[in-house]
């Protein structure tokens, strides 16, 4: 781990209880520090300009990497965008 995750999860280990010390609680705290408040804004973004520019297992994979990140998304929402 390199900073600044490992400055970050020093801290966390040291003013966190032991007993929160668990995957779902630290899973929740590290996308509550590092990740992007606008994250879904830009999966979906992505997905809407994401082409076919190569043979379909390389776009399927790319397409199905965005989709099941993005929450919230209907089924005709997955098709249309």
């Amino acid at each position: 781990m390199e900073k600044p995750a490992s400055s970050w999860f020093l801290h966390w280990s040291s003013t966190t209880r032991s007993e929160e010390h668990t995957w779902g609680i630290f899973r929740e705290h590290v996308l509550q520090h590092f990740e992007a408040s606008n994250y879904l804004a830009v999966l979906r973004e992505k997905l809407q300009r994401l082409n076919q520019t190569a043979d379909i297992e390389s776009y399927n994979g790319e397409y199905s990497a965005l989709i099941f990140r993005v929450e919230g998304m209907g089924v005709l929402d997955q098709v249309l965008n």
